[in-house]
């Protein structure tokens, strides 16, 4: 089978795998949302959402001779220059919105919080693609794929105006700078861990790296808070605690996401990214809402205009060529 029939047929399945993932991202917001509001710290939970997905992961790798060489490939590389350091700081950035998302779901709620993360995430898969940090290479900018992403902001844009908090008059303005800022991020983050995942052979393996950088720098922090006289807590309560089982959908994401972006490219990633979250949304919003959180109807309106910029982004993504340079 030749390189282009191979790639036909794993684009799909890296869509179908990338839905789902998100999809059951927004049950990990919801999770950590009730945390900060029961009285934790985000920069602890962040924290502690890191190490223990970092613990999992490791037993994975410990346990699994295929990863074991997965990370001595990684160790290599980094030794040999193959992997730059700085493709090792991605966990920064899932640190930042596992932060954001405890900080600013109680505010504005899950779905203005997802599709806020996406917007900034679909906005700078562009600019990621076409500087060509992916390990899948550059990409062009082309009006299909601008059109796409414009589409997915008009998404955005139906469920911030159907969202509780802008019925009630708009939330406070960090909220919406922080998640936005946060879901940019997210675009590195997924290329990064991809470059790391091309090397180790595994995307396990860049998992493990994004979550041991994220949960070290946030307990910096909570230390540093700490000397300050501040304590951060990651629990509330002991009765709480389940709530960290979330955590689990974000390592989903997280080793999906390392493994689908040399298959999609940032853009189309974080495209069908904004279906599979705002879906979630919905479910969460209708099933599992927070308090004082309400349905919007604009959720479903959203998710259609959203589908059709996947397709026209998918469309893009098999006339293009890559731009080599």
């Amino acid at each position: 089978m030749n390189d282009v029939a191979l790639r036909s047929r794993v684009v799909p399945v890296a869509m179908a795998t990338t839905f789902t993932a998100f999809m059951l991202v927004s049950l990990q917001i919801r999770g950590i949302g009730e945390l900060v509001e029961r009285g934790a710290s985000p920069i602890a939970v962040a924290g502690t959402t890191q190490l223990l997905q970092g613990l999992v992961t490791a037993l994975l790798i410990l346990s699994l001779p295929a990863l074991r060489a997965g990370v001595a490939r990684a160790a290599s590389g980094v030794r040999s220059g193959a992997v730059p350091v700085w493709t090792l700081a991605g966990g920064l950035a899932g640190a930042l919105q596992i932060a954001v998302m405890g900080l600013v779901s109680p505010v504005i709620g899950v779905a203005a919080l997802t599709v806020l993360l996406v917007s900034g995430q679909t906005a700078n898969g562009l600019v990621v693609d076409r500087t060509g940090l992916t390990p899948g290479g550059k990409r062009a900018i082309t009006p299909a794929r601008v059109g796409g992403a414009m589409l997915a902001v008009v998404a955005v844009g139906l469920v911030w105006w159907g969202s509780e908090s802008s019925a009630s008059g708009g939330a406070a303005w960090w909220a919406v700078v922080l998640a936005v800022v946060a879901g940019a991020g997210a675009a590195v983050q997924a290329a990064l861990n991809g470059r790391v995942a091309q090397v180790a052979g595994q995307p396990v393996v860049a998992a493990e790296v994004n979550f041991l950088g994220g949960a070290t720098v946030m307990w910096l922090l909570v230390g540093a808070f700490a000397l300050l006289g501040s304590r951060q807590s990651p629990l509330p309560d002991v009765g709480s605690a389940w709530l960290y089982g979330s955590t689990i959908f974000g390592l989903l994401l997280i080793v999906n996401s390392a493994w689908a972006v040399k298959h999609l490219g940032v853009l189309l990633l974080s495209l069908v990214g904004v279906v599979g979250q705002i879906s979630g949304a919905i479910l969460v919003d209708f099933f599992l809402p927070l308090p004082g959180s309400a349905f919007a109807w604009t959720l479903v309106l959203s998710l259609a205009v959203s589908v059709v910029a996947v397709a026209v982004a998918a469309f893009a993504r098999r006339s293009a060529a890559l731009v080599r340079s």
